[in-house]
Order: structure tokens, then sequence, then C-alpha cells
């Protein structure tokens, strides 16, 4: 008997730290992510506009950089895979994905539903209370924004996201396409970039060439090419690259071109996922 209820114990134990460690999430940090998810693409949608006042298609679906954002906000909030010991960042989510990358899989697998299910509830309340609190609208501003919210329909939103991620199929595409040498140094280019790179005795190389090939393949605008920085780090293509990079400069097990072929695999993955 008492041999059985060490192993029920251990049995137990095990399970435990499978359902929350080994998949990474739990029902709570998923709901949270979709809370998080669904204010983003609300006030994207209302707020996200240019200099002239129009709403930008591009600003209205999240790109790569800003999902990783809402992603480890929440984690760092909700669990205990990331915390601080003494000044340093202690990032056990990252270390285990890296280690074992089907645990992403399985995480879509078990709690695809729940994310869909609180991401709905989550833009509506968010919705409702925004046109609560405007009332009537006092000025010009105000009803445009009130008239903006009352027509956004979270369905078609998670839609749209859906699909602007085969932008970053087909940029995974162009660059698997590069040999291993040229492809190693266009990644690697991106890391002293003025887009993402600030030091005090470092001097700022703009990765001049990554720049021109990826205006050649129209993955950046006229507007961008000219400028004197990749776009925005938080901004696709930027947040690819300079995630690739990231990895690979850190893992060496995993280089680019294995990252960016595990990245296309799972990005099908969760639109399978999503759109089901």
């Amino acid at each position: 008997m008492k041999k059985f209820k060490i192993l029920l114990i251990s049995s137990v134990v095990i399970t435990f730290s499978f359902l929350t460690a080994g998949h990474l999430y739990t029902k709570i940090l998923i709901s949270d992510i979709a809370y998080r998810y669904a204010e983003r693409v609300f006030n994207a949608n209302v707020f996200g506009e240019g200099d002239d006042g129009e709403v930008i298609p591009e600003n209205t679906n999240l790109s790569l950089g800003r999902l990783l954002q809402i992603n480890m906000g929440s984690i760092s909030s909700n669990s205990n895979l990331i915390y601080l010991e003494g000044d340093e960042v202690k990032n056990k989510w990252k270390e285990l994905i890296i280690s074992d990358p089907s645990l992403a899989y399985t995480s879509i697998d078990l709690y695809s539903e729940t994310f869909k299910e609180s991401y709905t509830n989550s833009f509506n309340e968010i919705k409702q209370e925004f046109i609560f609190r405007m009332g009537e609208g006092y000025s010009d501003w105000e009803r445009e924004k009130l008239n903006l919210a009352k027509s956004l329909n979270s369905e078609v939103l998670m839609k749209q996201n859906i699909e602007s991620m085969t932008k970053y199929q087909a940029l995974i595409d162009e660059l698997l396409k590069l040999d291993d040498v040229t492809l190693n140094r266009y990644i690697k280019s991106i890391s002293k970039d003025p887009c993402c790179y600030w030091s005090e005795t470092d001097v700022q190389v703009e990765a001049l060439e990554l720049k021109k090939w990826l205006g050649s393949k129209s993955f950046i605008s006229n507007s961008e090419l000219s400028a004197p920085q990749l776009p925005y780090h938080a901004k696709f293509p930027t947040d690819l690259i300079l995630l690739t990079n990231r990895i690979s400069s850190n893992n060496p097990k995993w280089t680019n071109r294995k990252f960016l072929q595990e990245a296309k695999k799972f990005s099908l993955h969760v639109q399978k996922n999503l759109k089901n």
C-alpha cells in the first residue's frame, strides 16, 4: 500500500509538471494572452492612424513583434517561467521551447479553442465598454471613433490577422532560397542596424545590403528603403529577421536556416488551428 501511494503521488507530481511547465501554458495564461491580444487588436483598429488621420491597414494587423510582446508580458505577469535573478532575467519559457519545439505545437492543439473563445469574449467586452464610456460623443473625432468601434467585428479581424501571417511565410520562403553564406550575412547584419541597436561605445552599422534585398522583394516600401534604418524592431519584416538572429546567435544548434524552417512549419500549424 505504501509503495502504491508513493507511485500515485509521483504520478500526480509528474502529470502536474507536464501540464504546467511541459505544456508551457495554462488555461488562465491563455485567457490572459487572448485578452491582451483582443485589446491590442481593438486599439489598433480604432486608433491605428496615419498622419492624415486615416486608418492604415498595415497598422491594424498585429505583427510578430507585437505578438511576442503580448506573450512575454503575459508570461512574466502570470507564471514563474520568467523571473529576475539579481540583475539578470531568467527565461525558462524560452529555454523550454528552444530545447523542445514540439511543446509549442502541443500548446496550440490543447488551447486554440480556449484562445478563440477568450479572444471573442474579451474583444466584445472591450468594445462595449468603450462604446459605453464614449456615450454620444462630444466631438467629431469622438463620434468618428465611436462609429468605427461599433463597426468592428471580432471574427473578421481575427481572420484578417491570420491571413496577414502569409507575408511572413513569403519572407521565409525567399530567405530560404539564399545560400547559407548570404543568408547568414543578411541575418547577422541586422544586429547593429539603428532600428534595434544602441551602444555608448560601438558604432551603429546600417544593414544596407539586407535593406536593398528586402526592397527588391517588395517586403519594404520605397519610403522604408530610403530611411536611415530598417523598419521599427516590432514591425514586419524586421521582427522576424531580428528574432532569427537572436535565436541563432544564442543557440548554436539552431542555425538561421533551421529556425526559419521551423518558424514556417509552426506558422502553418497555428493558422490551421485558428481557422477551424
